[in-house]
């Protein structure tokens, strides 16, 4: 909007302009504040976990593990070969990358007894153990049925080890020694899954392509399949069921997390795309901390974003 001078006009009538001003200036300031209220679905930005090197963005992370027991987030930089290591509180604390011993790493997890490193590296298409004191790596080939599985996504739960497979789009229960108890499989109209958690031993696991989450009980029993109605995906790729039961999915092309009730029904969305404190940019991964807090795998932003409410 042009400049309106004003010093020439009349009292009255120049009053009456700087009232106007006044007023679109406060009208803006209120439509932006909501706009951005609404766009973060009242979650607040609280900090990121960036590379060390502030100026330079991560490159390709693809994951993020959380750890209650030594309180730590832990970055998975697949372009990179890296992990990095932060604080609850979003303090750099230490990097992992000797040279030449990772392979494109794609997702991790620590076992809580020993304090090793399990990760998934799809350079050598293999589950990957990581003992640190005793500085030995040690990758293992998966197979399930007579066939190699191509690993994707990794939880370690008391003594279980879940795998997703990208290739069939199963999720395979191993016992510790990598031996086969479980094939968890998307129903035959389904397109495979592409994600799953682990909640009090019940496995969510996400069928992308048909809109759909199916629950197993942790003997492999099937249990609900919950059809997410009243949102229009784009490119769903991570799920999360949050601490009130609530199931968050993310919208890698649309920049967003779309939130569903327990019975599958669509509540709202938050974020858009895009590269301020409140957007995404082709996001990999949503994981909730012991604190509450959303930890979003912002890849396209090269950052891990912790929002609050």
């Amino acid at each position: 909007m042009k400049n309106i001078a004003t010093n020439n006009l009349p009292t009255e009538r120049r009053m009456r302009v700087q009232l106007f001003s006044s007023f679109l200036a406060v009208l803006s300031v209120l439509v932006f504040s909501i706009g951005t209220a609404k766009a973060a679905g009242g979650w607040t930005w609280q900090f990121d976990l960036a590379s060390s090197d502030k100026n330079t963005p991560f490159q390709m992370i693809t994951s993020l593990y959380i750890s209650a027991e030594n309180e730590r987030f832990y970055v998975v930089e697949a372009g990179g070969n890296s992990l990095h290591s932060y604080q609850f509180d979003g303090e750099f604390l230490n990097t992992f990358s000797p040279e030449g011993a990772l392979a494109q790493p794609f997702d991790m997890a620590r076992q809580g007894t020993s304090g090793e490193l399990w990760v998934i590296e799809k350079g050598r298409n293999s589950l990957t153990r990581i003992d640190l004191q005793a500085q030995k790596i040690v990758p293992e080939e998966l197979h399930a049925e007579g066939r190699l599985v191509y690993p994707e996504r990794l939880i370690l739960d008391e003594d279980r080890v879940y795998v997703l497979d990208r290739l069939s789009g199963n999720v395979i229960t191993y016992d510790h020694d990598l031996k086969v108890l479980h094939v968890l499989e998307s129903p035959a109209a389904g397109g495979g899954f592409v994600d799953f958690v682990v909640k009090d031993n019940e496995i969510w696991a996400l069928d992308a392509r048909m809109a759909r989450v199916h629950t197993f009980n942790a003997d492999g029993g099937s249990g609900r399949a919950l059809s997410l109605a009243g949102y229009d995906f784009s490119f769903p790729v991570a799920l999360e069921v949050g601490p009130s039961g609530f199931i968050y999915i993310l919208d890698k092309h649309q920049g967003s997390v779309a939130v569903f009730d327990g019975s599958g029904e669509f509540k709202y969305n938050f974020f858009e795309k895009g590269h301020d404190k409140n957007s995404l940019y082709l996001p990999e991964d949503i994981v909730f901390d012991p604190l509450g807090r959303l930890c979003v795998v912002d890849g396209g932003n090269g950052r891990v974003g912790v929002f609050s409410r």
